[in-house]
């Protein structure tokens, strides 16, 4: 044999991949890499080894490079991104190629690796591996075209991928994250740097497309998650999620991943609990914000909110568009059976809302205690047409009390002469019905002709209720003994004289509630107190 060696001490990474790819060495011609705009300075050892037959055949020289590469970079290597301020060692033969060294893939500073085997195998003999170890910011994975930041919101995250190429069985590559040192944030979960947790999934690649994700696997303090991912064409369609315990959640079911922009999330989810503390508290409201459509399907043995409030064999179905809830039926199956049905109609949506223990639910929502009991029916249309989409309907209470109400206590102070028994003892101050049309527009509660009733109290109200700034500014009527104060308005072609307004008495009180809710102004027209309901007209001061 005779054996030339050659040594090439500032080449260029262009020309080494030239030679590489020549048809006759069969080497990255026969296994070739893509690589777009390669560049980098080489210091390399050629060794040629040639057998001194008559006959010679390319096969049998034997090549034998090997050497030092700087400022390496390599175009698209990897998803479409760039490796690039490489400083890689490397040995080729017709055998095989090995190379490792460090630089930065995507941006992010890594350790990489490379295993090529030129030899012809079997089916399933590893042709090609490829390792790469790094630690990545959250901003760094973004920048590399993988967004996490919803979930990692802070520190770094270890991260080791290999590739594994088999002949005629395709790609897989393995990801693992080592996620001790990162900061997460998940509905209802959180974890702070410093505490052990890791994920990692699998990818399955055929003829350069995505055929799919599977064993995809996370677990740290009160998380575990196992799902795969099925894909339609290149791309994942749907997540399914066979575990899924975040916080107390315990779930399982589909999410189906959009395919085309504005598409909506479509979530299937079932379980014993379902963990809202972190995500929604009492009187929050979808819609604050533009966010993603999603259509969801949820059924639940127990859902709590922020404040503990906790429900139980919750059934919801609905869609968001991502501004505004379209569409929803809610059921659950506590004390306080609540059902909501939205649809569409023209022109907006219908509401309807049935609760059979008002009180329960409110105090459940941390909304107010103040309502004891009452059976509630709602009955109300949006009006889409409109940009603020208000809510325009009637509210029909029965049968509860009223009790620890501010601004009820003040107004009762006022016209305490009358003495209402029930205002001052056990559970309130009871009513048999409150009938309110409204209008909720814009962060405003609009009240129309509203009246509430019992046998010892009727009263009416009507005005506004400023949501944002949180005061009142409502006039009314309150009529003492209502029973019997009202029977001469019931009298015929004679009650008109006396009772002209509906919810009114012989003699009734007109007053106004002003200014904070938490402490409003009380004020009481006293001229009203003696005056028949028809000239009553004549001495309001509040209107």
């Amino acid at each position: 044999n005779l054996s030339v060696v050659a040594e090439i001490p500032g080449g260029s990474v262009p020309d080494v991949l030239s030679l590489l790819k020549h048809p006759r060495l069969h080497l990255l011609s026969d296994h070739p890499i893509p690589i777009e705009r390669p560049a980098g300075t080489v210091r390399n050892r050629l060794e040629v080894t040639l057998p001194l037959d008559e006959d010679l055949q390319i096969e049998q020289v034997g090549i034998h490079a090997n050497g030092q590469i700087s400022d390496l970079r390599l175009g698209g290597v990897v998803a479409g991104r760039d490796l690039d301020r490489g400083a890689i060692g490397f040995d080729v033969t017709q055998d095989g190629l090995r190379a490792s060294g460090e630089a930065n893939l995507a941006g992010v500073p890594s350790r990489v690796a490379v295993t090529m085997d030129f030899r012809g195998g079997p089916p399933g003999q590893v042709t090609q591996t490829t390792s790469v170890q790094g630690r990545a910011t959250p901003r760094q994975l973004a920048a590399a075209g993988l967004d996490v930041s919803r979930a990692l919101t802070g520190g770094t995250i270890g991260i080791a991928a290999q590739l594994t190429e088999r002949e005629k069985q395709g790609t897989t590559i393995t990801v693992q994250a080592d996620l001790r040192e990162a900061q997460m944030r998940l509905p209802s979960w959180r974890k702070e740097p410093g505490s052990a947790a890791n994920a990692s999934a699998t990818l399955v690649v055929q003829d350069e497309h995505l055929a799919g994700i599977n064993a995809i696997h996370a677990e740290g303090p009160a998380l575990w998650i196992d799902a795969r991912a099925e894909m339609q064409g290149d791309q994942p369609s749907q997540i399914v999620v066979s575990r899924l315990d975040i916080g107390s959640t315990r779930a399982a079911g589909i999410i189906g991943l959009p395919l085309q922009p504005g598409a909506p999330l479509r979530v299937q989810l079932a379980g014993s609990m379902l963990d809202l503390t972190g995500e929604f508290g009492g009187g929050g409201a979808m819609g604050a914000g533009k966010t993603d459509p999603l259509v969801a399907d949820l059924r639940f043995g127990t859902v709590v909110l922020a404040g503990g409030a906790r429900f139980t064999d919750v059934n919801a179905q609905g869609s968001y568009d991502g501004k505004t809830l379209r569409s929803l039926r809610l059921q659950t199956a506590g004390p306080e059976r609540l059902q909501v049905v939205l649809v569409p109609q023209e022109g907006g949506r219908k509401l309807s809302v049935r609760i059979a223990d008002t009180g329960t639910l409110l105090r459940a929502l941390d909304l107010t205690s103040s309502l004891v009991g009452g059976s509630l029916a709602v009955e109300a249309q949006y009006d889409d047409r409109d940009p603020v989409s208000p809510l325009a309907g009637t509210i029909d209470l029965s049968d509860f009390h009223v009790r620890d109400a501010p601004v009820v206590g003040k107004l009762l102070q006022a016209v305490s002469v009358y003495g209402i028994p029930e205002a001052v003892s056990g559970p309130g101050l009871k009513f048999t019905r409150l009938i309110a049309p409204f209008v909720y527009s814009g962060q405003t509660f609009y009240l129309g002709e509203s009246q509430a009733y019992s046998t010892s109290l009727g009263l009416t109200a009507k005005g506004t209720i400023d949501l944002r700034k949180n005061t009142l500014d409502l006039t009314g009527t309150l009529v003492p003994f209502y029973a019997l104060n009202s029977a001469p308005g019931r009298v015929p072609l004679l009650g008109k004289l006396f009772s002209p307004e509906t919810g009114s008495g012989l003699f009734a009180i007109t007053f106004g509630v002003h200014g904070p809710a938490a402490q409003p102004s009380i004020l009481v027209n006293p001229l009203s107190v003696v005056t028949p309901g028809l000239a009553r007209r004549l001495f309001r001061l509040f209107n």
